[in-house]
């Protein structure tokens, strides 16, 4: 995500720039900045974020309405670190179009805070599909269940959803779905720069799980951790992919692995709309939960939404409350907790020509379709008709899972 630092002469917007690079690259958030002149400005195509410094802020604001005509759907910001600006001023500003205000009193940790919600609102605005990440607090804790579970939820909303199958090493969801080919040597094309990056190309990667195109699976590249690491531009590759597929789907849902390299959670983490942490009501899950919030504590800063999701798979073990107030006393707010009754019946998958949603009791499958409605209003998703489960709208099990 770009942001563009604009003021009215060179001196003024290279202090501007400085502090505003400063604080991306101090905090690392997922921002590029580069400076303009007002004039330079108003003749871009592509503008999304326009930080306003104080020189064209308290001296020529009426530059300020003719960049508002003439990018109307850009975020911009009034940045004055050296001013307090008066209630007055920033209802001035407010006239204008300035949609946010930071000024001396702004602490940077609220610029962080806001920036990263402004980040979202630009992808929302852009027809961007929230990206919804699931991590368990150990290995079998029900992540992969719940994943393919939520994506049939959606899809039974009317939401176009797309899968994605992250673990590099063991494709867990893409073998627990009985795909043919789990790992896709195409994916891995394009990561290496050996194929153009394309919807078109990316078609190749993405499975159909039912017969109207709704509800897909990107099965993870031919490639290890490793490569993905440490081989140039790769990471940036993959999150490209998952940008494309975003403006293709309303919802992507990414199964990330427990066992995965620290360095690649903090990229998914870094990157995500919304991250759900599924934990067992166990000593050992709750432990592990606890390091992952404070090992990612400010990677999660860049998510919008954070939630808990308990699978409660065996009677008793630590209560729900208190699981969230521990998660509450090393992050800002948990948005939502709920609890599944178990996912035990994730035994049923493709390979027993049953899935994991159609055959839970109506129990589980409220509790599976609440954690989708709350998904939806943390995602800004719009209202749509639900239509009732048909053999349309559910995992095409036996001709279409495998199709390309």
């Amino acid at each position: 995500m770009k942001i563009t630092v604009v003021d009215v002469d060179s001196q003024s917007r290279g202090v501007c720039y400085q502090k505003v690079l400063d604080l991306v690259n101090n905090h690392k958030l997922p921002f590029t900045v580069s400076s303009s002149s007002p004039e330079a400005l108003e003749r871009e195509k592509e503008v999304q974020v326009v930080i306003l410094g104080q020189s064209i802020i308290r001296k020529f604001s009426s530059q300020i309405n003719v960049l508002k005509r003439a990018h109307p759907k850009a975020i911009f910001i009034a940045f004055t670190p050296e001013y307090r600006l008066s209630v007055g001023f920033v209802e001035k500003l407010a006239l204008l179009g300035v949609d946010e205000v930071f000024d001396s009193e702004t602490s940077e940790y609220e610029i962080k805070k806001r920036l990263i919600f402004v980040l979202h609102r630009v992808r929302q605005s852009n027809g961007y599909g929230g990206l919804v990440t699931l991590i368990g607090s150990k290995g079998n804790s029900g992540v992969t269940s719940l994943v393919s579970a939520l994506g049939e939820s959606f899809t039974n909303k009317n939401f176009s959803t797309c899968l994605i199958d992250s673990d590099f090493e063991y494709q867990n969801l893409s073998r627990f779905l009985m795909c043919k080919q789990p790992a896709s040597i195409e994916l891995a094309d394009i990561l290496l720069m050996n194929r153009g990056l394309s919807f078109e190309t990316l078609l190749s990667s993405i499975y159909e799980l039912n017969s109207t195109g709704s509800l897909g699976l990107l099965t993870p590249p031919n490639l290890g951790f490793d490569e993905m690491l440490t081989k140039d531009k790769i990471s940036q590759n993959y999150l490209d992919c998952l940008g494309l597929l975003s403006n293709k789907f309303d919802v992507l849902i990414l199964d990330l692995p427990f066992h995965a390299p620290s360095k690649f959670k903090e990229l998914i983490i870094s990157n995500s709309d919304t991250i759900i942490f599924v934990v067992t009501p166990e000593a050992t899950s709750l432990l592990n939960f606890i390091n992952i919030l404070q090992k990612f504590k400010t990677k999660l800063m860049h998510s919008t939404r954070i939630g808990i999701v308990v699978n409660f798979h065996f009677d008793g073990g630590i209560p729900i409350k208190l699981i969230k107030s521990e998660a509450e006393n090393i992050i800002d707010s948990v948005n939502f907790l709920e609890k599944i009754s178990a996912c035990s019946k994730a035994k049923f998958w493709a390979g027993s020509s049953k899935t994991f949603y159609g055959s839970a009791s109506s129990r589980l499958k409220q509790e599976i379709d609440k954690i989708s409605s709350q998904l939806k209003e943390t995602l800004n998703l719009p209202e749509r008709a639900a239509e009732a489960l048909t053999g349309s709208t559910t995992l095409a099990l036996n001709s279409g899972l495998n199709n390309n």
